[in-house]
């Protein structure tokens, strides 16, 4: 049972380290007015065809990086709604390139899956067929959406899921805990419903850094 469920979340997660996906060549853009509604899930803003992101880092020695973000592709899959985001990073100021899975590094989540059970970060390489197997899996575990009353889930694995305030604005997080040897080991992706993506850090985000929206933005 323990080698099913690592197998699992080993299809889910952007965190197994030493993983390669190949740059984004030629997308198919894809907008499905069928997709499930979740009314209440505060991913509502990272559901919408062409929604853009920039989030901003610092680094140790003072350089400002931009992490873009774009939602190309929604789609249906069973129950639940898939969006597809595609990366680009950079140094402020200068050209941007697109984020892989090259060299260690662990970005990401590139295909959110949101369905009544829960939600999945997957791979850019997850095909329909390895959601929908997924979503089956009775040992695939989903984070769930934490609330008020119950403000921090813990799930396997090192997995957890917040609810946290910003600005007095709700923000939800989602994290994963690798054992080593990765480095970082640990990522973590934060949303509100109004604004989308607020942050993401550790093994989602390149070279490891946290990248922010401003406040307000």
């Amino acid at each position: 049972m323990a080698a099913m469920k690592t197998r699992a979340l080993g299809v889910l997660l952007l965190v197994a380290c030493g993983g390669s996906s190949a740059a984004p060549g030629k997308r198919q853009r894809v907008g499905n007015a069928a997709l499930p509604p979740f009314p209440d899930s505060p991913w509502s803003a990272v559901f919408v065809l062409d929604a853009r992101f920039d989030l901003m880092a610092t680094d140790a020695l003072g350089t400002a990086h931009v992490l873009h973000a774009e939602v190309d592709q929604l789609r249906a899959v069973g129950d639940a709604r898939v969006a597809r985001l595609v990366w680009e990073a950079g140094a402020q100021g200068a050209a941007l390139a697109p984020v892989t899975l090259a060299a260690g590094a662990q970005p990401g989540p590139h295909q959110i899956v949101e369905s009544p059970r829960g939600l999945a970060l997957m791979s850019a390489t997850a095909t329909d067929d390895e959601i929908a197997a997924a979503l089956r899996s009775p040992t695939t575990w989903m984070f769930p959406t934490p609330s008020r009353e119950r403000p921090e889930l813990d799930g396997p694995e090192g997995q957890s899921a917040r609810l946290g305030w910003r600005d007095g604005e709700p923000v939800y997080c989602y994290a994963v805990e690798q054992p080593a040897p990765c480095a970082p080991c640990g990522g973590e992706v934060c949303v509100a419903a109004e604004r989308g993506l607020v942050s993401i850090g550790g093994a989602f985000a390149p070279d490891g850094l946290l990248y922010e929206r401003a406040p307000g933005e």
